[in-house]
């Protein structure tokens, strides 16, 4: 909970902070590089590089790196864009997203260069709401990423999580200039900064972060603008979920370790002194957390039986006055979290997202304890050596565009129904996937 308090008091400050509204108007229309590394990804790389020659910022260059694709994604490149002067095209043997983005710095010629992976598409304007947030001291700019492809109770969670994590956390994050992480799906960098920085470097999971970290080291300034727009495809099933969190999570904890002397050094602000501390308490008291709430429900379902006179014995290891104390901590962080969300959702440009807020319930009470188990499971790992691998799962180019001018609720009532009467389909599908046994019909 004191998490939520620290994000709401940056929200605030961000309110009497001077952002984001053309912070710097170029006097020019510099070159842009966009670099898209690609592994089998015949499903969807003809779209991305498509939505990139469909922006209306038109000096660009266009490098994609084929890291060694076994599907049919270099024959796609080569039949479609060869002969396109914009589009470069380099196949190399598999090394690694690093490496491919690596070898494609070194032929760029753009001032700023744009990374956005192989699902990813962007929007009409998208280049030029990342360049609008450039000035001088500026080295890169996050952009606003959407899952597109919210088909199911576990996508719809996690588009319920980029929105809350890119228009609530990355909002307050900027403020102090201490946004962890320019996402690989959508980050425009500036050259400059990525070369005097070292560039992308292969010894953790969560390369883009660690880059993101020494910029922030190297006395860059670090923004994120809501307005430019990107889809990209999530995971649709629990175990392509898990393989994809523990390499995320794996890799932050790879990142954090590599730049710790960063922890409490004045040399690197709120950095040093807020965002890494925030970090690691919250790894650390995983544990507790995850047993705190399964004890808060434990007691929430206790109160519920009291108040429907419902006659279930739950035991009396609880005082009367720790009870209360606990159930009214419970429903801060309840309030909190759902009055973030609901803030978050109000930021974003999307359709169908007022009925979000259906899945706060599920969010909580399940998603959320998914999530600290993965991470306790990542920091089991790491204590015993092993190391998590790159696990690249199988995309399936079914995203769609969700952007809307439009900022008012839809009519939730008509929805609330069929929401929830999907809820149990939907569970018992991915435990269906997980255990590899079939649904009876």
């Amino acid at each position: 909970m004191a998490r939520y308090i620290l994000l709401w008091l940056l929200n605030i400050l961000s309110v009497f902070t001077k952002t984001a509204k053309n912070i710097h108007q170029l006097k020019k229309k510099p070159l842009v590089s966009i670099l898209i590394a690609c592994y089998n990804e015949e499903q969807s790389i003809q779209r991305t590089i498509q939505s990139v020659l469909d922006s209306t910022y038109k000096n660009i260059e266009i490098v994609v790196i084929n890291d060694g694709s076994k599907d049919k994604t270099l024959n796609i490149l080569q039949s479609n864009f060869s002969k396109n002067h914009k589009v470069q095209i380099i196949s190399l043997p598999n090394g690694g997203k690093a490496k491919a983005i690596n070898r494609g710095l070194k032929i760029v010629k753009g001032e700023f260069v744009l990374s956005i992976d192989a699902d990813t598409l962007i929007y009409p304007d998208t280049l030029s709401n990342l360049l609008s947030q450039f000035n001088p001291q500026t080295g890169a700019v996050a952009g606003n990423i959407q899952v597109g492809n919210d088909a199911n109770l576990l996508t719809k969670n996690q588009r319920l999580e980029y929105i809350l994590g890119q228009n609530f956390d990355k909002i307050a994050f900027q403020t102090i200039n201490s946004i962890m992480v320019i996402p690989g799906a959508l980050g425009m960098w500036r050259l400059e900064a990525i070369k005097q920085s070292g560039g992308y470097q292969t010894d953790t999971l969560a390369e883009d972060a660690d880059l993101t970290i020494r910029l922030i080291k190297n006395g860059w300034k670090i923004k994120y603008t809501k307005k430019a727009l990107a889809i990209t495809e999530a995971p649709d099933n629990i175990s392509s979920f898990i393989k994809q969190r523990v390499r995320w999570m794996y890799g932050t904890l790879q990142v954090i370790f590599k730049h710790k002397e960063m922890l409490f050094n004045k040399k690197f602000g709120y950095f040093g002194f807020v965002v890494i501390p925030e970090f690691i308490l919250t790894y650390f008291f995983l544990p507790i957390a995850l047993v705190s709430n399964l004890i808060l429900l434990f007691l929430v379902a206790k109160v519920v039986t009291i108040i429907f006179e419902i006659d279930i014995y739950f035991g009396s290891f609880f005082e009367n006055s720790s009870l209360a104390i606990s159930i009214i901590l419970f429903f801060v962080f309840m309030f909190l979290y759902s009055l973030s969300v609901a803030i978050a959702i109000y930021r974003e440009q999307s359709k169908n997202k007022w009925e979000l807020l259906l899945y706060i319930p599920f969010n909580i009470l399940v998603y959320r304890q998914m999530l600290w188990l993965i991470n306790i499971w990542v920091i089991i790992k790491a204590i015993k050596g092993r190391k998590a691998l790159w696990n690249h799962f199988e995309k399936k180019g079914e995203i769609k565009l969700l952007t809307t001018t439009k900022n008012k609720p839809n009519n939730l009532l008509s929805k609330i129904k069929k929401v929830y009467k999907n809820w149990s389909k939907n569970i018992l599908s991915q435990i269906a996937l997980l255990t590899n046994r079939p649904l009876s019909k």
